[in-house]
Protein backbone atom coordinates (compact mmCIF):
# COMPACT_ATOMS: atom_id res chain seq x y z
CA UNK A 1 0.00 0.00 0.00
CA UNK A 2 1.22 3.27 -0.74
CA UNK A 3 2.10 6.00 1.63
CA UNK A 4 -0.46 8.58 1.43
CA UNK A 5 1.56 11.92 1.76
CA UNK A 6 -1.15 14.42 3.04
CA UNK A 7 -1.84 11.77 6.37
CA UNK A 8 -5.24 11.22 5.56
CA UNK A 9 -7.17 7.98 5.30
CA UNK A 10 -8.36 7.10 1.88
CA UNK A 11 -12.11 7.32 1.58
CA UNK A 12 -14.26 5.05 2.78
CA UNK A 13 -11.95 4.45 5.54
CA UNK A 14 -11.64 5.60 9.32
CA UNK A 15 -9.05 7.57 10.86
CA UNK A 16 -5.57 5.92 11.87
CA UNK A 17 -4.97 5.18 14.84
CA UNK A 18 -2.32 7.15 17.41
CA UNK A 19 0.01 4.88 16.43
CA UNK A 20 -0.19 4.61 13.04
CA UNK A 21 -0.28 8.58 12.90
CA UNK A 22 3.01 9.35 15.01
CA UNK A 23 4.71 6.83 12.97
CA UNK A 24 3.96 8.59 9.54
CA UNK A 25 4.66 12.41 11.13
CA UNK A 26 7.99 10.55 12.55
CA UNK A 27 8.69 9.63 8.57
CA UNK A 28 8.14 12.94 7.35
CA UNK A 29 9.96 14.68 9.94
CA UNK A 30 7.39 16.72 11.28
CA UNK A 31 7.57 17.39 14.94
CA UNK A 32 4.22 16.42 17.18
CA UNK A 33 3.42 14.78 19.71
CA UNK A 34 0.96 14.01 22.89
CA UNK A 35 1.06 14.31 26.23
CA UNK A 36 -1.35 13.46 28.85
CA UNK A 37 -2.55 15.95 31.94
CA UNK A 38 -3.72 13.59 34.87
CA UNK A 39 -7.68 14.07 35.47
CA UNK A 40 -7.29 17.24 32.39
CA UNK A 41 -7.34 15.58 29.40
CA UNK A 42 -4.46 15.80 26.58
CA UNK A 43 -2.51 18.05 25.54
CA UNK A 44 -1.65 17.57 21.53
CA UNK A 45 0.99 19.86 19.39
CA UNK A 46 2.73 19.72 15.68
CA UNK A 47 6.05 21.82 15.78
CA UNK A 48 8.85 22.05 18.48
CA UNK A 49 10.12 24.58 21.17
CA UNK A 50 13.42 24.65 18.65
CA UNK A 51 11.41 26.46 15.57
CA UNK A 52 7.83 27.37 17.82
CA UNK A 53 4.61 25.21 18.31
CA UNK A 54 2.82 26.73 15.98
CA UNK A 55 -0.64 24.94 16.52
CA UNK A 56 -2.02 23.30 20.28
CA UNK A 57 -5.09 21.58 21.54
CA UNK A 58 -6.45 20.11 24.62
CA UNK A 59 -8.82 17.50 24.22
CA UNK A 60 -10.64 15.30 27.00
CA UNK A 61 -8.90 12.19 27.76
CA UNK A 62 -11.84 10.08 26.56
CA UNK A 63 -11.42 11.73 22.72
CA UNK A 64 -8.44 10.61 21.17
CA UNK A 65 -9.87 10.00 17.68
CA UNK A 66 -10.76 13.59 17.95
CA UNK A 67 -6.72 14.50 18.77
CA UNK A 68 -5.82 12.39 16.13
CA UNK A 69 -8.40 13.62 13.23
CA UNK A 70 -6.57 17.27 14.47
CA UNK A 71 -3.07 16.13 13.97
CA UNK A 72 -4.00 14.81 10.61
CA UNK A 73 -5.71 18.22 9.59
CA UNK A 74 -2.62 20.78 11.79
CA UNK A 75 -0.14 18.52 10.24
CA UNK A 76 -1.19 19.14 6.75
CA UNK A 77 -1.56 22.56 7.39
CA UNK A 78 1.45 23.24 8.86
CA UNK A 79 4.08 21.23 6.82
CA UNK A 80 2.73 21.05 3.50
CA UNK A 81 4.72 18.95 0.92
Amino acid sequence: MAENKDFASPPGQTTPDLETVLTRLQARRVPAGIQTFFGAGLRVWVGDELHGVPATAIFATNQIARAVEWLLTEANRQYPE
